[in-house]
């Protein structure tokens, strides 16, 4: 009798162990991720992203955020259509452009494509705070380069928001900037297996 309560104990202790380590798997997932993002280890950084999905969701934000952007303009001459499968075709080749393990590799060599997609899909920025970012560009570039590396580092501080989304499959990382909200984004994450996880969206619209 002794020895089953013992077995029973001993099998349940597993279950628990077992059960905390697939629970916990998309913490230790991000932390390696963010550990590979300052080490700029794109290797270690493709692995855990599935480009295609993260290629689809993105064309289908953009799309959305296109047609939402130019339903507010009179139509009259037929021209809406037209600057839609323009815009989403220039839109579409630099997404497809990007976010590939190139485009990853290009990121962490410290070339601006991420800056540039998020100013393609963030497509409700007006024309003044465009300006404004230019100006506060060129003044940090006139600066010295201790100054100009203390900005970018506040202009990168962001506060992390991590948890499980609608079910135990997918995971949600929250970008919140300190500093200008236009610049939050949001990644989710989907099981792979019993204990792998990859990136398959990034939603840079508001929030």
């Amino acid at each position: 009798m002794i020895k089953r309560y013992r077995f029973f104990i001993v099998v349940v202790l597993i279950f628990i162990a077992g059960f905390s380590y697939w629970y916990w798997t998309p913490y230790g997932v991000v932390k390696t991720v963010k550990e590979a993002f300052y080490a700029k280890d794109d290797v270690v950084l493709s692995q855990y992203i599935d480009f295609k999905s993260v290629r689809q969701s993105l064309k289908n934000d953009v799309s959305e955020a296109i047609e939402l952007k130019l339903a507010k303009i009179d139509d009259r001459q037929g021209w809406k259509k037209l600057g839609i499968s323009l815009i989403q075709g220039l839109s579409n080749r630099l997404i497809d452009d990007v976010v590939t393990p190139v485009g990853i590799k290009k990121m962490m060599e410290g070339e601006d494509t991420l800056q540039k997609l998020s100013d393609a899909l963030m497509l409700d920025r007006n024309r003044s705070n465009t300006k404004k970012q230019n100006l506060d560009s060129v003044a940090t570039e006139q600066g010295s380069t201790q100054s100009k590396e203390k900005t970018q580092k506040k202009e990168r501080k962001y506060t992390l928001s991590l948890g499980y989304l609608n079910n135990l499959n997918h995971f949600e990382i929250k970008a919140l900037s300190k500093k200008d909200p236009n610049q939050s984004f949001s990644v989710e994450m989907t099981r792979v297996g019993l204990f792998d996880w990859k990136i398959t969206r990034i939603n840079m619209n508001h929030f």
